[in-house]
């Protein structure tokens, strides 16, 4: 499949932290897999902010929701659409900054 380029969005806890473009041009064989390079723009104080609260709240896990297209070089396929939501656990990111704030020490 042509893939011209891809652009993407990522939310978290109901609010976009990420936002990723791809414009280079790649091809993606059937039943198969690419790799490519995107741009992403986060703002990873609003992540903090969003982890933080929901850790002070005692909450599990965080809801995300990443949504995007490719865009599809076929004439009768423009735009690829895709969402995909779900949660990740907060016990394993909590214990991932410990370690990160421990090794910056």
């Amino acid at each position: 499949m042509p893939v011209r380029g891809l652009h993407t969005e990522l939310s978290v806890g109901g609010e976009q932290i990420a936002s990723g473009v791809s414009d280079r041009a790649i091809i993606v064989p059937a039943f198969g897999e690419s790799e490519f390079d995107m741009t992403i723009t986060a703002n990873l104080a609003l992540a903090l902010l969003k982890l933080t609260d929901k850790a002070n709240q005692h909450a599990d896990s965080i809801d995300y929701d990443l949504t995007g297209a490719a865009s599809i070089d076929l004439p009768f396929l423009r735009n690829l659409p895709f969402h995909q939501s779900g949660s990740f656990k907060l016990r394993a990111a909590s214990n991932r900054l410990k370690l990160l704030n421990f090794n910056a020490h």
